[in-house]
């Protein structure tokens, strides 16, 4: 067994992210899930857009079209992948892991900068003066 640090968890576990994303939600993989399942993109109970994989006959194709189509599933697969390839070929799995890793820091970077630009404060006009008033009884007219 390979004992590993944190920092080598959280390097493992950003690369995993990246991998299980690639195959189960990138374009460019769209092809390979396309023979496995029918990909329909439809409003959830919120209204949301999601993609729902529809299995494709026959049930091995259902099943490996299941597995590369959930992030939770698929995520287990490429862990253990990636924890054998340090265990049995580590320099190539360590450049591999690293790519990935940083990759996938960059899409966690990007997702939560969108999600603080969609949820960040818009003061209305009324606001922004009510704050002028506060701020300048507090600090002095114009400062």
């Amino acid at each position: 067994m390979l004992p590993l640090t944190l920092s080598e968890v959280v390097v493992l576990g950003l690369a995993c992210f990246r991998i299980t994303h690639l195959f189960t939600s990138d374009t460019i993989t769209m092809p390979l899930r396309a023979w496995l399942v029918d990909e329909r993109i439809e409003p959830d109970a919120l209204g949301r857009m999601v993609q729902i994989p529809i299995p494709k006959p026959p049930a091995w194709r259902g099943v490996v079209g299941t597995l590369a189509t959930c992030t939770w599933c698929l995520g287990v697969w490429v862990a253990g992948g990636l924890y054998a390839g340090l265990v049995y070929w580590p320099e190539t799995t360590g450049v591999v892991t690293v790519i990935a890793a940083i990759a996938g820091l960059g899409i966690v970077v990007e997702r939560f900068s969108l999600y603080l630009k969609v949820h960040s404060f818009s003061p209305t006009a009324d606001q922004l003066a009510r704050l002028k008033a506060a701020r300048d009884q507090i600090l002095g007219p114009g400062k």
